[in-house]
């Protein structure tokens, strides 16, 4: 069976709920449920309350990947973005010089 091995560049950030709420730019693209809803103003990052919007979507739903707290975000060179949790993220990636 044949093995791969990537080698595009992906940009990558760790979710703090606490860093998000004082610094939202940092955070590629994380949406808050509390914005649209007063029923998740008491639920936190552990509870799903916050995501990010998929490029699929229709008139009656939209997709969407839910960010825990410590997950790590990445962004693919090809735009494409996802969750992946930190002991995954950080036994599969290592920081790379440009």
């Amino acid at each position: 069976m044949p093995y791969y091995k990537r080698t595009s560049l992906i940009d990558a950030v760790q979710f703090f709920e606490k860093e998000y709420l004082t610094n939202k730019e940092m955070y590629l693209d994380v949406r808050d449920r509390a914005t649209f809803s007063s029923l998740w103003a008491n639920k936190t990052a552990s509870d799903g309350r916050f995501y990010i919007p998929r490029e699929k979507n229709n008139f009656f739903s939209t997709e969407y990947v839910i960010v825990y707290e410590g997950d790590y975000i990445v962004q693919e060179e090809s735009g494409n973005i996802y969750t992946l949790p930190s002991a995954v993220f950080e036994n599969n990636f290592k920081l790379a010089t440009k």
